[in-house]
């Protein structure tokens, strides 16, 4: 992913990189010209500037680090829910349903 991003299509970039060991994620971000570096997953998720988080640990940690990922915008999430209920009651349909 961020090979793919490197290049920065469509504006796009990576911004941040983080992981359980600092120095792992420092040698990463030297790979991949990423100015921000983290040493745990929460810090990561806690800088604002963070739009999208991609999930390259195991797959056995793939639900407890997308949840630490989304619990800040479960607001937004719940509202999203919402919004989705709305759309199936009144019958609109995603290009994707």
């Amino acid at each position: 992913m961020a090979e793919a991003l490197a290049n920065k299509p469509h504006g796009c970039e990576c911004y941040a990189v983080a992981s359980r060991s600092l120095e792992k994620a420092e040698a990463f971000a030297k790979q991949f010209y990423i100015n921000k570096v983290y040493g745990s997953y929460e810090e990561l998720v806690s800088d604002s500037a963070v739009d999208i988080v991609y999930i390259a640990t195991p797959h056995s940690n793939h639900y407890p680090h997308a949840r630490l990922a989304l619990e800040p915008h479960a607001e937004t999430l719940a509202i999203m829910r919402q919004m989705d209920a709305l759309r199936k009651e009144w019958g609109v349909r995603y290009p994707m349903d």
